[in-house]
């Protein structure tokens, strides 16, 4: 295996590199076990227990006799717990081995405190109570250990990823599935492995990744190399031993999996990235583990010969400030002078660190080759003035002569934590790769099957999420209630939050238009002046509720959390030049819907479309399906459809659905209003189906069939049923873009880029195709007294009695009587009369009103019709009279109907075909013929 890709969902590769993460904060999850070694010589313990669910929850804290024939454990206790012991302390007063074992479990079990506080996992801050005082593990330490609590940055942690390698053919690689287990960290990380066999049995899979922290190191850890092994090794036993135990459904479940040891190479150098470094195994298992045997105590022997040089230096370092400081009459708690501070770092301490680098250089050439050897030595140069840099921006320079000693120390730490990452390093590519006893793995890792050129590692954690919120408690004006809501919001939205922060953006203010929502608290109903002055006094610890509940608010993120990868492409699409309030405000009105979207819409202006739908299609479209048989034919079941969509407009929006079919409401909720009525839909078909399949299904033999029931009424029953059926699946799919899943991409893709969706394309294909004869009638003509050509004796009547000039409307309408039938030629008639009745009141007042409203009606008919060449007339002689008012006469409130009028005539009709063609030459002599009359 050359090479190997990846592919991560978003909350899968945040779950892996959030857990990484938390070994570098000194957190720890629910399910973990968590032991520390403190003091000087690391003869103090601290364990912290929280409950297993796995097969691993009756495994508790133990002591071994020094002869192993003597092993002794606590006894179980409910709940999470903490636990310390001082081992120096113990051995002092036993009498023998077993006697040690004997007094350490009892002073382990004496010692075991309940958990108050799990503080989100942050060790440092997890709190017990202790002879009457709530501490903190910190407090704990250092008042009863007599020590600090010092977490290293060194924890490993890890977990396992289980994938498939993708076919050839194809471009999308499978997801791969990352497995959390709980974990004991004490000397060493020990991952729990239930979940990971169960999900193997479940799923075939053909790689397992073994991911365990390094610090440093740029492969595998020897340790977590032999562990990988291990597994590796117990994986290919099942099928290799005949007579294994072993169902045939596991050895298949199994097979194909090889393991992949797997470093996550984190450098505090660089502390915003994470790398993954898997190694496969090439040769037999005896021979990797005897190779690890002897690298391991290369690195042991160096270790203790580099930690003995490093201690002589910096007591030979603390001995010279000492000396110095006691010349300039400083005292240990004394400031120093930055320009004193300043050389003894820069000068003083970077010297030391360099004659380290001198020994490390001595010890390598005399232990490998010189032109292996000399890469190592180079970079260890090269990473010490970096590595004071950082370690000077990470502390906070308290300036006294303590301060320095036990900084100077941390960062004598640092350099000899690189110079063993190194050193490792080394050995691991000449003991182990060169020797071709394991060999590496190019790896590409993906993220929703998009390349990473870099893991990020949350900058957002529970840890963060605890520390400003410790902070805003402290400054905030918030009550204590609203701060627990933000945080659970808060944590709830982490994935969102690193993704904001990767793209430069700030998360708290991203989702400040959400936050004002669901903080937002009840109004204070209160009359008279006593209640008012007792809330006044009361107003620290009283909180009058919030609007939203708590249940309402789950939903709500859960919402979010769906439309996650839409949110990320409006962020990650930001235009430069945009008022971030807005954009962000136009964000959650696009995610949100309902009263929620209602709020925030008083107080912004979107800066792109908000809904799918036209306030007015939509109305009409409601009151069609309500008020007519077109769709749904029975009454009862009209009116039951209308109170289920107007409980559910209520719920959704707080207005009942008369109120909500206002233009201006159409307007916020236009989209919503219609994904509800398409559930309702949904139910209605469900329940015309089991009608159907009644009425196709007859009783069976011996059940009495209803007086009048016969199977001839049943199927006449059924065939209606059934074309009830088709309108509504016409209509659902007519509804289906309106849903909230889809729209909200829609919209959001419109917003960020025009070009992409183009909104009005798509709502001119919205058609719903009817049939006119389907519809409620509407009459040809808004005028009550319009007359056909049968009301004249000839053509010379009807010119006098319109008072129209005979030498150019009476001679067009004299070719055209020669050229139309007489159903054609009584909308030419139509046509004059009415214009001409518009023209008489000067295209203005109650006329023109009427001639509005009765084509808005029908320009919204014809939208949902198939248009037949026999309505072709009626609807031109429309189109024609709309367009001449508006242009010729700058009637602006016809406007509208014109171009959706040219939009009919553009979509209905195919351009070149002959009903096109018929209907451009209808349609230029109907113009010839009013333009006659507005001369």
């Amino acid at each position: 295996m050359q090479g190997l890709s990846l592919n991560f969902r978003s909350e899968t590769l945040l779950a892996l590199t959030d857990k990484i993460k938390s070994s570098i904060e000194g957190r720890m999850s629910w399910g973990d076990t968590f032991g520390l070694g403190l003091g000087v010589k690391s003869d103090k313990h601290l364990i912290v227990w929280t409950p297993k669910e796995s097969s691993e929850g009756d495994i508790l804290p133990g002591f071994d006799s020094e002869d192993s024939k003597l092993t002794v454990k606590m006894r179980p206790r409910p709940g999470a717990w903490v636990s310390w012991i001082d081992e120096a302390k113990i051995t002092a007063e036993t009498q023998d081995d077993y006697d040690r074992v004997h007094r350490s479990i009892q002073e382990l079990e004496r010692n075991a405190r309940q958990i108050t506080d799990f503080a989100d996992g942050s060790v440092s801050d997890i709190t017990i109570q202790n002879l009457g005082k709530s501490l903190t593990l910190s407090e704990l330490a250092q008042d009863v250990l007599k020590t600090r609590l010092t977490i290293p940055s060194t924890v490993k942690t890890g977990g396992y990823v289980l994938a498939n390698i993708g076919e050839a053919d194809t471009e999308i690689l499978p997801p791969a599935t990352v497995i959390v287990p709980e974990q004991t960290h004490i000397h060493r990380v020990h991952l729990n492995e239930d979940a990971l066999f169960d999900q193997i049995l479940a799923q075939d899979y053909r790689l397992l990744l073994v991911v365990i922290r390094t610090h440093i190191k740029q492969y595998p850890d020897l340790i977590d190399l032999g562990y990988s092994l291990t597994l590796h090794t117990r994986l290919s036993n099942v099928f290799e031993e005949p007579d294994a135990e072993t169902s045939e459904a596991t050895k298949e479940a199994t097979d194909p999996i090889q393991v992949l040891a797997t470093g996550a190479v984190y450098d505090p150098l660089e502390p915003e990235t994470l790398r993954l470094v898997p190694v496969a195994f090439s040769a037999p298992a005896d021979e990797i583990e005897t190779e690890i045997r002897d690298s391991s105590k290369k690195i042991e022997t160096y270790t203790v010969k580099a930690n003995q040089n490093a201690y002589q230096l910096m007591a030979q370092f603390q001995q010279g400030v000492e000396t110095r400081l006691r010349a300039l009459v400083l005292g240990p708690g004394q400031r120093v002078h930055n320009k004193v501070w300043d050389d003894l770092v820069i000068r003083e301490l970077r010297n030391t660190m360099l004659t380290f680098v001198e020994f490390y250089e001595e010890y390598l050439t005399e232990h490998f080759e010189a032109s292996i050897a000399a890469p190592k030595i180079e970079e260890l140069k090269e990473n010490i003035d970096p590595m004071i840099e950082f370690w000077q921006l990470q502390d906070n320079q308290q300036l006294t002569l303590n301060h320095l000693i036990q900084s100077s120390y941390k960062l004598a730490n640092q350099v000899l934590d690189r110079a063993a990452g190194l050193f490792h390093d080394l050995v691991f590519e000449e003991d182990f790769i060169e020797t071709g006893l394991v060999r590496q793995v190019d790896l590409s890792v993906f993220e929703n099957n998009e390349l990473l050129n870099e893991i990020y590692l949350p900058q957002w954690t529970r840890g963060t999420v605890r520390e400003k919120m410790a902070g805003i408690t402290l400054r905030s004006t918030l009550h204590a209630t609203q701060v627990e809501r933000l945080t659970n919001i808060w944590l709830e939205l982490l994935e969102l939050a690193n993704f904001a922060s990767q793209n430069r953006q700030d998360f708290e203010v991203v989702i400040q238009p959400l936050v004002n929502l669901l903080l937002a608290t009840k109004a204070e109903k209160s009359t008279q002046r006593r209640s008012q002055q007792a809330q006044q006094r009361g107003r620290a610890t009283n909180f009058a509720g919030f609007e939203i509940p708590d249940k309402i608010v789950e939903q709500i993120l859960d919402h979010v959390k769906l439309h996650l990868p839409t949110i990320k492409q409006w962020l990650q699409n930001m235009p430069s030049a945009v008022d971030e309030q807005q954009h962000y405000a136009t964000l959650w009105a696009l995610v949100l819907d309902g009263r929620l979207r209602e709020q925030l819409l008083a107080n912004i202006q979107p800066t792109c479309d908000i809904n799918l739908s036209v306030p007015d299609q939509t109305k009409r479209l409601i009151n069609l399906m309500l008020g007519s048989a077109l769709i749904i034919q029975a009454e009862k079941d009209r009116k039951s459809i209308e109170r289920n969509l107007n409980r559910a407009v209520i719920s959704k929006t707080g207005h009942e659905l008369a109120n909500v079919t206002t233009a201006a409401m159409l307007a916020i909720h236009g989209d919503a209003l219609l994904a509800i009525l398409y559930e309702e839909l949904l139910g209605y078909h469900d329940t015309l189906a089991k009608r159907a399949d009644r009425l196709t299904h007859p009783p069976q033999k011996g059940k009495k069939r209803k007086r009048g029931q016969s199977r001839e009424n049943g199927a006449a029953n059924a065939e209606a049923i059934e074309a009830e059926q088709q309108k509504v699946e016409e209509l659902m799919a007519f509804l289906r873009p309106y849903r909230q899943e889809e729209v909200i991409i829609t919209l959001a893709t419109a917003g960020i880029d025009p070009r992409a969706i183009n909104l009005e394309e798509i709502r001119k294909q919205q058609v719903l195709s009817f049939d006119v004869s389907d519809l409620p009638a509407i009459g040809e003509t808004w005028l009550g007294d319009s007359k056909s050509v049968g009301d004249y004796p000839n053509l010379r009547v009807f010119l006098l009695q319109n008072q129209l000039p005979i030498s150019t409307t009476g001679r067009l309408l004299m070719e055209l009587r020669q050229q139309f039938p007489d159903e054609l030629f009584n909308h030419v008639l139509g046509l004059i009369q009415e214009v001409k009745a518009l023209q008489g009141n000067d295209f203005k007042g109650d006329l023109l009103n009427q001639f509005v409203a009765y084509i808005s009606e029908k320009v919204w008919r014809w939208e949902l019709t198939q248009i037949t060449e026999a309505e072709l007339p009626l609807l031109l002689k429309e189109k024609v009279i709309a367009s001449a008012i508006c242009y010729e006469k700058e009637v602006d409130s016809l406007l509208e109907y014109v171009e959706r009028y040219d939009e009919l005539v553009s979509t209905k009709l195919s351009a070149g075909s002959e009903m096109d063609n018929h209907r451009q030459y209808i349609e230029e002599q109907f113009q010839a013929i009013v333009e006659t009359l507005l001369v």
